[in-house]
């Protein structure tokens, strides 16, 4: 009993252990392109480059029984340079390692730096009739034209290179989320449910986003002029423009009331109002003696 239980120790304890082998690449890179090279959750490095040499490395005879390959490849960011640690069973697994970690860097910064179509989509309510959208491209294509130029002048003020500037308006539709680089939706002050899609695109070899904040506020500036907000009443006196002062509420019928005397008369001349108009000097009387008035003159 004494030595079975010392077998099932010593069993136990055998642990099955594997070598590696390290290794240091440096990334011809930047740190703002590291994300790109790594991808989603890691899934390009992941296919192109451990996935890959692993099968490389195994296809052979020799190490086609070989499952556990210890492979790890750590990219950061060391003394303002991009640097790859690799971790594997062989220098030859690191090796096909570093050749298809190398080849990755190359596709990826091709797809960086090659001109691409960068497209937004501006949501928004508007009528599809002339009324809408007739009126937001306007005659001769004259106010979406106009709207063009403006952002082609923000972006050259902007200094972000673009060409082949497309600017669009169509009604809304189903769009595939890959289509575009951003979606964002204007809120206006029109009375219809109908939406209609805003497109803007242009080939730039830079970051997307670099477009989208200068052409922003210029799309929206011409989706809200054509629905000004209704000027609020006021509470002040409306301005007399032929007179040029501010006029006054209309005599209430009560107070007209209070200028008749005991005949039902109206008397401007009463007392019991300071309102009543006043002439300075007064009109001249029939009997006052001046010549030209009166029935002997």
């Amino acid at each position: 009993m004494a030595d079975q239980s010392v077998n099932q120790s010593v069993d136990t304890e055998v642990v099955n252990t594997v070598s590696s082998v390290d290794m240091t690449v440096t990334l011809p890179i930047s740190t703002s392109d590291i994300g790109a090279l790594i991808g989603h959750s890691g899934s390009a490095l992941n296919n192109h480059v451990i996935k890959k040499s692993g099968n490389i490395y195994t296809r052979d005879g020799a190490h086609a029984n070989q499952t556990n390959l210890g492979i790890r490849v750590q990219i950061e960011s060391k003394d303002s340079k991009v640097v790859a640690s690799i971790t594997a069973v062989s220098q030859e697994l690191c090796d096909i390692i570093a050749e298809n970690l190398e080849k990755h860097v190359d596709i990826t910064m091709k797809k960086l730096t090659a001109p691409k179509v960068c497209k937004f989509i501006f949501k928004t309510n508007m009528d599809s009739g002339s009324h809408g959208t007739g009126k937001y491209i306007g005659a001769r294509g004259k106010n979406i034209i106009g709207t063009k130029a403006c952002c082609t002048e923000a972006l050259r003020e902007a200094n972000v290179d673009v060409s082949s500037i497309r600017l669009g308006v169509e009604d809304d539709r189903f769009l595939h989320k890959n289509s575009f680089n951003k979606m964002f939706f204007i809120k206006s002050s029109a009375t219809t449910d109908n939406k209609v899609l805003i497109s803007f695109s242009a080939i730039y070899p830079g970051n997307p986003y670099d477009i989208f904040k200068v052409i922003k506020p210029i799309i929206i500036d011409s989706v809200t002029n054509m629905y000004p907000k209704p000027k609020e009443e006021s509470a002040e006196p409306e301005l007399d423009f032929l007179c040029g002062h501010k006029t006054q509420d209309p005599v209430s019928s009560t107070a007209v009331k209070s200028l008749e005397d005991d005949n039902g008369c109206y008397d401007p001349t009463s007392s019991s109002t300071n309102s009543s108009p006043r002439y300075s000097p007064e009109s001249p009387r029939l009997d006052d003696g001046l010549s030209g008035y009166g029935p002997d003159a």
